[in-house]
């Protein structure tokens, strides 16, 4: 029986893509926004994503040059909330701008053709567990706005690596200070 390479490649380009990924986990980060996007998940529920490269951060398992991504669960409560004030810091505006035509530039509906107005910042982002009622845990994300102007992120080189028992990790205390001074969305 010979080797047939066109029946490799048939299965290979017949194959869809993997689509799978991993979430932040406690830590600081410093990433740049590759893509944020709205799509329905398998049980027809709506998402938002945010999907990042991660240029620095103070957790092992995300070396510079990984891939995160941020999901959120838009039927739930806070998951609008969560996406509002997401844009609010990385576009370090008022909330009173996060309008829907600013929403509809910033998150693309899974099959549309433009790109984010987000592909390309940069932010840094503080996640830590967060206890709830119930008795377990999620992971909390702030975002804060870097300007490409002034880049004043952290020192990953000198900044505490996060253990591996992420349940003691809380807010970091990186200055957040410039964050949210009003400035015009960039459009």
């Amino acid at each position: 029986m010979s080797f047939d390479k066109n029946y490799f490649t048939s299965l290979i380009a017949g194959a869809s893509v993997s689509e799978s990924t991993r979430y932040f986990e406690a830590g600081v980060y410093h990433v740049q926004i590759d893509n944020c996007k709205v799509k329905m998940s398998r049980q027809n529920l709506p998402r938002a994503i945010v999907e990042c490269s991660v240029l620095g951060s103070n957790n092992p398992n995300f070396p510079a040059s990984s891939q995160v991504s941020y999901i959120v669960k838009l039927e739930n409560d806070a998951g609008p909330r969560d996406i509002k004030t997401f844009i609010r810091n990385i576009m370090n505006c008022n909330a009173d701008q996060v309008t829907q035509d600013v929403i509809n530039r910033v998150f693309i509906a899974d099959g549309e053709t433009q790109v984010s107005m987000a592909q390309g910042m940069q932010a840094i982002v503080n996640a830590y567990d967060k206890p709830t009622k119930s008795g377990g845990s999620f992971t909390k994300l702030d975002w804060r706005y870097v300007d490409p102007e002034n880049p004043i992120v952290p020192n990953f080189r000198e900044m505490a690596s996060v253990s591996s028992n992420t349940n003691d990790v809380s807010p970091s205390e990186f200055d957040n200070s410039n964050q949210n001074d009003g400035a015009s969305i960039p459009f």
